[in-house]
């Protein structure tokens, strides 16, 4: 340990000095040396690449600067050609080589939180361009954070789990990442899990632990009738785009508010919203409203540090657009930034509290991309949205949503699943069968808001982040963007049902058997459920929810529901009502060719009961497919004035008519 520069990461931050060595000599421990981390591997995450294209060299070295032995951890970015496209510093590093205990060799893993809650690294850089971080991974979360690329020796100290979650540390990875295309070098002393000192147990029951046990989130009505299928668009994007294609914002932003409204999406999420001029957010929110779409403000940059000191000069920037902003009915929703660190927990809480007085009808939104402070934050927000960006690992967002769907106190959980390539080729293109399934594992798993990062991009050739989003630079298609508004469709109609339900973990009075047969070409990995289900119970129903995992084959299955339900309640296919519009009863024993990816959702109630349902269900296609048409018209305005006169009144009679589904199905 570096006593001279120790440094306290997150919610000890407010530490300002060292443990003390006596206080230390107290604590249990584990920790590894430059033999131990020499023994440490080069993997990662299976579904990440950006690790596998740099050489790497470790060897054991007596510092010169310190006469400490530690490791020598090098890594080679020589062949890594895309860094040549990612030299700009305005975007995060993202090509990196690991050093991890991703290894049955290295010992003591998986560390437990309840005797190793903290991690400690003293390390120091070579002179270059290195950007060090550190991760790790617990039961379907991972946590990620870059250490200061410092060339003098320092220590490291941040408590890994808050309120016992995660409960265990499956693996820890030391990252080295590089700009450019050199050799790059970290020094590393120790690595150390070690238990709290007085004084820092002391301080985070104190400081922290009393603070959030007074937070509560507060309840919006409006959320449970509302479920979000929106998607991020940047300010910055439009402004830039519109000007390359030769039309004016106010255009661009009709075709791309359209282009979403007939995706059935309903939100908007606006990552820098700040970036549009006064004159512009007007035109926002009319445009918004227009096509029926909600819209969420992002009011700082992710990359703001949040300070008390900060806290001020905030509110004084941002009260007039919160007063203004705050009446538009457009509005869903606020987020003070992304992906805010457990370090700026007092500075966020002050900002929301504020936010709040002057805008009670209108949540503070919690979103974030990494895991990391999310136990903290999901604790006390109204709403909580968490990415899963693993794009060739779909599998794992449904337990991901199970997982942190339990921090929860009966809020929404959002999920921001990837729809997008860095400029760095990664994560790789989701394909349309990933897609689908993604979205059954999310909303089947309790999942209450869709998110899909990103609509559109700046193209690479100027600046661009991205390589690749739903519509490109100039709002086209794709077939992610296709997948979506076909599937998304289904779950705009049958939102209300999931709404008014919760899962449910135990159905001890309701047996089903479910028997699946994997196909022999299958790609779906082993240790993967080849079918699952989930149940949700509501006041006076239920859903059965049955995924097909496999992504490239149809899968075969069984289903027979065995015990549980009276003879007045019968089983529909309520996916089979959204294309159809009839309640088709389905067998209490049936077989199914599930194509890939997808989603069998069965509504169990009273014949009574789905005659309710439907009448809110239809109604709800029906005011989309009307206001469908209202756009279509607005376009004939503008395109095709002449054909607009001869079917005028036809059009008219259609909208006002009280039977409009007949004529518009």
């Amino acid at each position: 340990m570096c006593q001279q520069n120790y440094i306290y990461r997150g919610l000890l931050k407010g530490l300002k000095t060292p443990p003390l060595p006596e206080e230390l000599k107290k604590c249990l421990y584990i920790e590894f040396l430059p033999e131990d981390l020499k023994k440490w591997v080069p993997n990662d995450h299976p579904s990440e690449d950006e690790w596998r294209h740099g050489r790497v060299e470790k060897k054991i070295i007596e510092d010169t600067k310190s006469g400490f032995k530690c490791l020598l951890f090098r890594g080679d970015f020589s062949r890594v050609v895309r860094l040549d496209l990612l030299s700009d510093k305005n975007f995060p590093p993202s090509f990196w080589v690991p050093l991890s205990t991703m290894s049955k060799e290295v010992p003591h893993f998986p560390i437990l939180s309840h005797n190793y809650p903290i991690v400690e690294i003293t390390y120091r850089v070579e002179a270059g361009h290195a950007v060090p971080a550190w991760s790790w991974y617990y039961n379907t979360g991972q946590f990620f954070e870059f250490l200061e690329p410092t060339q003098n020796w320092v220590t490291v100290a941040r408590a890994w789990s808050f309120n016992g979650f995660p409960r265990k540390m499956d693996n820890f990875v030391i990252r080295l990442y590089s700009r450019f295309r050199t050799k790059e070098g970290i020094l590393i002393r120790n690595v150390r899990f070690r238990d709290y000192t007085e004084t820092e147990r002391d301080f985070l029951n104190s400081q922290v632990m009393d603070v959030l046990s007074e937070e509560k989130p507060v309840k919006y009505p409006f959320f449970e009738e509302f479920f979000p299928l929106g998607t991020y668009v940047k300010a910055s994007t439009v402004k830039r785009m519109s000007s390359y294609l030769g039309v004016d914002v106010e255009t661009y932003l009709n075709l791309l508010f359209e282009d979403i409204a007939q995706h059935y999406h309903n939100m908007v999420f606006f990552e820098d919203f700040y970036e549009f001029l006064p004159g512009d957010t007007d035109m926002v929110f009319d445009l918004a409203n227009k096509y029926g779409i909600k819209v969420v403000v992002a009011l700082e940059e992710e990359s703001k540090r949040l300070s008390n000191t900060y806290v001020t000069d905030f509110l004084r920037e941002k009260e007039q657009e919160i007063k203004k902003n705050g009446t538009n009915s457009a509005l869903l929703g606020w987020v003070i930034k992304e992906g805010p660190s457990d370090e700026e927990l007092d500075a966020y809480l002050n900002i929301k509290k504020h936010i709040e007085k002057l805008d009670p009808r209108h949540p503070v939104i919690y979103l974030t991309r990494e895991a990391n402070a999310f136990p903290i934050y999901a604790s006390f927000s109204s709403i909580a949205g968490l990415s899963h960006w693993k794009s060739k690992d779909p599998w794992e967002l449904g337990q991901i949503v199970k997982t942190h769907y339990r921090l929860l106190k009966g809020q929404q959980l959002w999920v921001i699943p990837p729809a997008f390539v860095f400029a760095s080729g990664f994560p790789l293109w989701n394909s349309a069968p990933e897609v689908r399934l993604m979205i059954n594992l999310a909303i089947s798993s309790g999942a209450r808001g869709w998110l899909s990062y990103t609509y559109h991009n700046i193209p690479l050739w100027v600046g661009g982040e991205c390589e690749r989003s739903m519509t490109g630079p100039f709002l086209c298609s794709s077939d992610v963007w296709q997948e979506l508004g076909a599937r998304l469709g289904r779950f705009f109609a049958l939102a209300p049902l999931f709404l008014q339900s919760v899962p449910v973990t135990n159905m001890s009075d309701i047996e089903v058997e479910v028997r699946s047969r994997k196909h022999p070409r299958s790609r779906c990995p082993d240790s993967v459920e080849i079918v699952l289900h989930n149940w949700f119970q509501g006041k006076d129903f239920w859903i059965f929810y049955l995924v097909n995992q496999d992504t490239s084959e149809v899968t075969g299955v069984d289903v027979k529901f065995k015990r549980g339900f009276t003879k007045k309640y019968k089983i529909y296919d309520a996916t089979q009502f959204v294309r159809t519009y009839n309640w088709v009863e389905v067998s209490s024993e049936f077989h199914r060719e599930m194509f890939p990816g997808q989603g069998l959702i069965l509504f169990v109630a009273t014949q009574e009961v789905c005659k309710k349902w439907e009448e809110i269900i239809i109604e709800r296609l029906v005011e989309f497919y009307v206001k469908q048409i209202q756009i279509d018209i607005e376009l004939w305005k503008y395109y095709c004035k002449g054909l607009l006169t001869v079917y005028e009144d036809k059009i008219s009679n259609c909208l006002s008519m009280p039977n409009a589904l007949n004529k518009l199905v």
